[in-house]
């Protein structure tokens, strides 16, 4: 298999990581796909341990699924990396010790994991999942976690953690910073009661910035999906990248269908077939003397195998047939982010790549804020 497919199975066929606050007084465990998922969810108001100094980092994570984890930590966290849900009913005994007199409210953070497990819905009934079925979802009376506005097309962002003000906007940040902020921020869109087209719509944006600064001036990165037309039906292409100059095997162009899916909603054959289709029609990628490109479908989550399996095929009979065409399943969070890594990682002056991840935070912001059809995010805080 090639490393692209490796990455991708890693992805698909990870260990879940299962964590408990037990200084937040919680007994059970929760689930998570990535470490950056379990901090982005303990760093929300109401989620967080009383001692704010143990507050969950990519460190201190690391230490306690090794079993390397101080006192503190152990009193304050258990963690888990396995396939299967641990034994619930933790001894909370020596967190309660630690932090006598200090309450922490979990029902918003219980809301908040039912509202995320909640969003298996779209997956379709004749795929196999690769993941677990999801837990219940809400019950309709409960109150969504994030507020909205605009008929639910703007997400409006108290929280610290993933409020940004003018103050923060001065500061230099690090391209991990950046990348943590916004798998919060999809994280909220999808546990908010964001309309559909919305959600997906600051998916698009975000990307298509993160495309921008590793293309550079060698392709141009156009929406072209629901972030363009303000409406839906984009039929697979959410964006495009038109490469300058002359048109080769090694130098194609690209679409781009994006899905900002919650965990348990994986992409489907369907949703496979669709890039398929706008690859082998757009004027792009099959218009005059162009006939080769690239297809991806990148979700936030995983891959159902059918749509693995659709994948393979075409791409088998694109290489017998000797085309120029190919089709990729991405995650968000494994082969883009690996992109992303690797063109910071090439950026050879030492401050350059922290101007780099400043840049492409402001450019987001700004796409999201004033976008032509309506604001997709509203900061409502201290300024």
């Amino acid at each position: 298999h090639s490393d692209a497919d490796n990455r991708l199975r890693r992805v698909i066929f990870a260990m879940t990581i299962w964590v408990v606050c037990k200084a937040a007084g919680e007994t059970e465990f929760r689930g998570f796909q990535t470490g950056t998922e379990a901090i982005a969810h303990y760093n929300r108001p109401g989620n967080t341990p009383a001692d704010l100094r143990l507050r969950l980092n990519p460190d201190r994570l690391s230490r306690l699924k090794r079993n390397k984890g101080t006192t503190n930590e152990n009193a304050a966290w258990e963690v888990k990396e396995q396939d299967t849900k641990p034994a619930d009913l933790v001894d909370v005994s020596g967190a309660t010790q630690q932090f006598q007199g200090v309450t922490i409210g979990t029902a918003p953070a219980q809301a908040t994991a039912s509202a995320q497990d909640a969003g298996a819905s779209e997956e379709k009934a004749s795929e196999e999942p690769v993941s677990p079925p999801p837990a219940p979802a809400l019950p309709a009376s409960e109150e969504p976690a994030w507020e909205t506005t605009n008929e639910r097309k703007c997400l409006i962002i108290t929280q610290p953690g993933l409020l940004i003000t003018q103050m923060d906007l001065l500061r230099t940040w690090t391209f991990s910073e950046v990348w943590n902020w916004i798998l919060a921020l999809l994280e909220a869109t999808r546990l908010s009661d964001m309309r559909t087209v919305p959600q997906g719509t600051t998916f698009e944006v975000i990307v298509a910035e993160c495309l921008k600064l590793t293309h550079g001036t060698s392709a141009k990165v156009e929406l072209a999906g629901a972030a363009a037309s303000g409406g839906q039906g984009d039929d697979g292409q959410d964006i495009t990248i038109q490469q300058n100059g002359m048109h080769t095997r090694s130098t194609v162009n690209e679409i781009i269908d994006c899905k900002n899916y919650s965990r348990n909603t994986k992409g489907t054959r369907p949703n496979v077939r669709s890039v398929i289709g706008a690859l082998m029609t757009s004027d792009l990628t099959a218009g005059t003397n162009i006939k080769h490109g690239v297809g991806t479908l990148l979700v936030t989550s995983g891959f159902t195998a059918k749509a693995i399996e659709s994948r393979d095929t075409f791409n088998r009979k694109q290489k017998a047939s000797n085309t120029g065409y190919r089709m990729q399943c991405w995650t968000f969070e494994g082969e883009f982010k690996q992109d992303m890594d690797d063109y910071f990682s090439e950026i050879q002056s030492p401050d350059d790549p922290n101007d780099a991840a400043h840049k492409l935070l402001e450019n987001i912001l700004r796409e999201l804020q004033f976008p032509p059809h309506g604001p997709l995010i509203r900061f409502q805080g201290p300024v």
